[in-house]
């Protein structure tokens, strides 16, 4: 799961946008919306005072920071509590203004029930009470607390497709038959779309299927074949991939002209790119 358009604009309304630096409430330098130097390792970027930066970064780092950092940090207790998509939403603007969600959820010791009402507590800087904080906890607990519902069928929203095949059930994590076609659901739900998925006997049938654009599996089987030159994606009708980019179980890999795929460092277009001894793109 990742944070929906409701959860970025949960963080949007009560972070602000501010596009030079500037000193929070406790003393924080900040730019944009709500991003600090903890966010270094997204931004690769030092925030001094006098900084200026333009709104699409703002955004920019707004999108990497809670994608990236603060999701995961929510994620990480989706074996415990399964979130449906408020309680995300609501979690991560906490986690983006707190820092995580640790001491909120008591490492996975609190009930749903009691981590709503200790939100509420989360309302201090300097030990004061603020009335801005108070507001957002308002806010969050609201929105976690907010049951979803979806009618049974496809649902889309910024990330991709999900498909719920009943009200707060989804399916993830596998293959599924809906209809008369196959589609593969990550583990976070949403339908894998052009690229090849590994079958689930890979290890023994080495078979891999291919779900295209608008995530069906196009019915066909393709498999990696070797010789002393290198390797090759193949299919079962005899067709191997070259002068391509394509997508296996989530890493890249780039087929040359003649078919083989690409390592070590090759020329595409005016670019320079970089693959491991087995093929994955690494930059």
């Amino acid at each position: 799961m990742k944070i929906s358009q409701t959860g970025l604009n949960l963080i949007k309304e009560f972070e602000g946008m501010r596009l030079t630096a500037y000193y929070d409430a406790v003393g924080v330098i900040t730019i944009g919306i709500g991003t600090t130097n903890a966010d270094y390792d997204i931004t690769k970027t030092k925030i001094v005072p006098g900084m200026k930066i333009s709104e699409q970064t703002a955004l920019e780092w707004l999108e990497k920071s809670v994608n990236n950092k603060y999701v995961p940090k929510v994620m990480k207790y989706d074996a415990i509590y399964h979130w449906n998509q408020n309680q995300l939403d609501g979690l991560t603007s906490f986690a983006y203004n707190i820092g995580s969600i640790d001491q909120l959820v008591n490492y996975g010791k609190r009930s749903i029930l009691e981590i709503g009402n200790k939100m509420l507590a989360y309302n201090k800087a300097g030990g004061k009470v603020l009335a801005g904080l108070t507001r957002r906890r308002e806010a969050e607990k609201a929105l976690f607390e907010k049951p979803v519902t979806h009618l049974k069928g496809w649902v889309q929203d910024s990330v991709g497709w999900s498909y719920y095949y009943k009200e707060d059930a989804y399916y993830k994590n596998g293959w599924q038959l809906i209809g008369n076609e196959f589609y593969y659901f990550y583990p976070d739900g949403y339908m894998a779309s052009g690229e090849y998925i590994k079958s689930e006997n890979y290890d023994t049938n080495n078979k891999l299927y291919y779900v295209s654009s608008d995530g069906a599996w196009d019915n066909h089987s393709y498999y990696w074949n070797h010789n002393s030159v290198g390797w090759w994606l193949q299919g079962d009708t005899g067709w191997y991939a070259k002068s391509e980019w394509f997508k296996v179980d989530g890493k890249w890999y780039y087929a040359k002209a003649d078919g083989y795929i690409a390592t070590g460092t090759l020329t595409i277009g005016s670019k320079i790119y970089s693959f491991k001894s087995t093929g994955e793109w690494v930059g």
